[in-house]
């Protein structure tokens, strides 16, 4: 995707920190952001599925510990050359580099949903806020906190969005999103971006071929916007 784009930022939603380690985290997403000329955003989370923290050896009970840890020795790998670190994972002690480093210096870390963190931890230690889809009062109140908090950093939901036959058919819910018009879903999008969200990551859950429903939403609905 990399190879065969231009401007369009390239990211992850999201990398589960606990259960990988922290130098191959930051290498590959620091090889990646070099392929695209440093267009990758980085969705980070702690994960939810009970199943997995036994088969990688972590205890659930810690995974937020892990979570905060893994974000501060991904970002000390970038930043530092020969870095100093350690912590449950292992240790870097000045004698090892770990290459490449990000195209600018960093990449953008946006821990999806609450990640067991406080929303003050975030808004302190994140470069934006990747959440999933929310109704819309309760959007407005997070995004009022948010403000509060963090100013103009990004916040982002996930939307999963169906696109009725019908262009004037109303909201129909969905796991995490709707199924509905495009009249509908151009009202919608407007609505967030008066409440001022600052981009929707749009799921597209179609009957026929993605590439149609693809074609179908940004000619219907993001070109109406």
């Amino acid at each position: 995707v990399a190879a065969r784009t231009d401007r369009i930022a390239l990211g992850t939603s999201s990398v589960v920190l606990p259960l990988r380690h922290p130098i191959h985290v930051a290498k590959s997403a620091a090889s990646v952001d070099r392929l695209s000329d440093g267009r990758l955003v980085l969705g980070v989370a702690s994960g939810d599925r009970d199943p997995e923290y036994a088969a990688f050896g972590v205890d659930r009970g810690e995974r937020g510990a892990a979570f905060r840890e893994h974000v501060e020795a991904i970002r000390s790998i970038w930043r530092e050359s020969f870095p100093e670190i350690a912590g449950e994972w292992g240790e870097l002690d000045g004698e090892l580099d770990v290459l490449p480093k990000p195209a600018t210096g960093s990449i953008p870390v946006l821990p999806t949903g609450n990640a067991r963190q406080s929303t003050e931890w975030i808004a302190d230690n994140g470069d934006g806020w990747l959440f999933y889809h929310l109704p819309e009062d309760t959007l407005r109140s997070y995004l009022d906190r948010w403000r509060e908090l963090a100013g103009d950093a990004p916040f982002v939901i996930a939307v999963r969005v169906a696109l009725a036959d019908d262009p004037d058919a109303g909201p129909e819910h969905r796991h995490l999103g709707y199924r509905a018009g495009v009249e509908w879903f151009r009202e919608y999008f407007r609505r967030l971006a008066e409440y001022g969200l600052d981009h929707a990551i749009v799921g597209l859950d179609a009957a026929d071929e993605p590439e149609h429903a693809l074609t179908r939403f940004a000619d219907e609905v993001i070109a109406e916007l």
